[in-house]
């Protein structure tokens, strides 16, 4: 997808861990009345990355709320309920993905503008061991478009999205 000196940025697939929306809806839902009101999708939008607006856009409801249905229903049509694309950025210096993870956890990103991470993605462990193996086509990625850049074993993984090639 791109490369720079230090990172390379690869389009992929995950087949893995995909969200009970129902599930996360009910967790968000601290008063138990059966909607999510603005501040508790605020908390929730950013853990599934998505904005929270998205879920309220064009609501001409006065408590500005959602009902189970109606949650599931956008994060199915934006998250999918099987398979999702995902972008993993993959870089060789250590302090640049410190740097990323500690700008990304200590800041309140707007996912209008960042592609968030996503949660439940594999562990640093798992993620340096497939490089190394060369294992989901890393290899084949490596030798065919990557010449004189070595993948690095530090990654962020984030959902698709249009602004993930920009960044």
């Amino acid at each position: 997808e791109h490369r720079t000196a230090t990172s390379v940025i690869l389009r992929a697939q995950d087949y893995g861990d995909q969200s009970d929306y129902g599930v996360t809806f009910d967790k968000a839902d601290k008063d138990k009345n059966g909607k999510l009101d603005r501040k508790e999708l605020k908390a929730i939008a950013s853990d599934i990355g998505l904005d929270p607006d998205l879920f309220l856009k064009g609501s001409k409801k006065i408590d500005e709320s959602i009902s189970k249905r109606e949650f599931v229903s956008i994060c199915e049509h934006q998250l999918g309920d099987g398979r999702r694309e995902v972008v993993i950025k993959l870089m060789q210096k250590k302090v640049q993905w410190e740097r990323e993870r500690k700008t990304r956890n200590d800041f309140d990103l707007d996912p209008k503008y960042v592609v968030l991470t996503l949660p439940n993605v594999p562990s640093d462990t798992e993620i340096d061991d497939a490089v190394k193996e060369g294992r989901g086509g890393l290899k084949a990625i490596e030798e065919e478009f990557l010449n004189d850049i070595v993948l690095g074993k530090y990654a962020i993984v984030m959902g698709l999205g249009p602004r993930n090639l920009l960044q």
